[in-house]
């Protein structure tokens, strides 16, 4: 469990949620915090000071009733984890907390090395408020469009972002990243651009907040010149980095 674990994972701390079926309290003590949980009975445990750079790791996929990729919390405010199907909840409900307030809702980030990856939904929310058409991709590799929208990448998380294709990018299309990019000269573009195919498509890296790659992000028939900081903007204390992308 933990090689999967880590392929995924580049936070600052993991802790681990074992199947003891009892109620456990745990917390997140670091900036980037992964809750690991086992499969199994892990019991009604609390998990206290969840942010939004944390993480919920899981071996099963949780229950999305409308498979929309948000979990919603019960009118309890716990999760459950367990859940069967819209009737039947399963053993074990999480009280997740952001030190006072249940946080309410759960985003699902995708699947790699058997462990499927969730961290909380406001960061998104937000984005799609801004950008309505935005799309947001997995920790898996994808193909994406962004539908004349904006590509949002939660990089501030820790979690790897795989090797993603992004088709229709070109002249003024938007990059939203939660951390800055690698920008060793400090000019305002995005270190590592590369191309393929003559010029047509452009490659970059996606950094991590410690400065790790975590993905790369290829541009097909974009023709590239530069991907360029374009804003920064702090909202429900959540740093967006606006990149550009710019042409000849």
């Amino acid at each position: 469990m933990l090689q999967t674990t880590y392929a995924l994972l580049n936070v600052d701390e993991i802790v681990n949620i074992e199947a003891n079926n009892v109620i456990d309290t745990h917390y997140s003590t670091a900036r980037r915090t992964a809750f690991v949980v086992a499969n199994g009975d892990v019991g009604d445990d609390n998990i206290i000071g969840f942010g939004k750079t944390d993480t919920l790791i899981t071996g099963k996929k949780i229950f999305d009733g409308n498979g929309d990729g948000f979990i919603g919390f019960g009118k309890n405010g716990l999760l459950d984890i367990d859940r069967v199907n819209a009737r039947k909840a399963g053993n074990d409900q999480l009280r997740i907390t952001d030190g006072e307030d249940s946080i309410g809702e759960l985003r699902y980030l995708g699947e790699f090395g058997g462990q499927h990856a969730y961290a909380a939904a406001g960061a998104l929310h937000q984005f799609l408020k801004e950008h309505a058409n935005g799309v947001e991709g997995t920790v898996q590799d994808d193909v994406m469009t962004t539908r004349g929208g904006a590509l949002f990448i939660d990089n501030a998380l820790g979690l790897r972002i795989g090797d993603d294709i992004v088709t229709d990018f070109n002249y003024g299309s938007k990059i939203v990243t939660t951390h800055a990019l690698a920008d060793a000269d400090e000019d305002g573009n995005v270190d590592s651009l590369r191309y393929q195919d003559g010029g047509k498509t452009a490659v970059f890296d996606i950094t991590s907040g410690k400065g790790e790659i975590i993905g790369t992000i290829t541009m097909t028939d974009s023709y590239a010149s530069s991907v360029s900081l374009s804003d920064i903007t702090e909202i429900g204390g959540v740093v967006y980095y606006t990149y550009t992308v710019e042409t000849p």
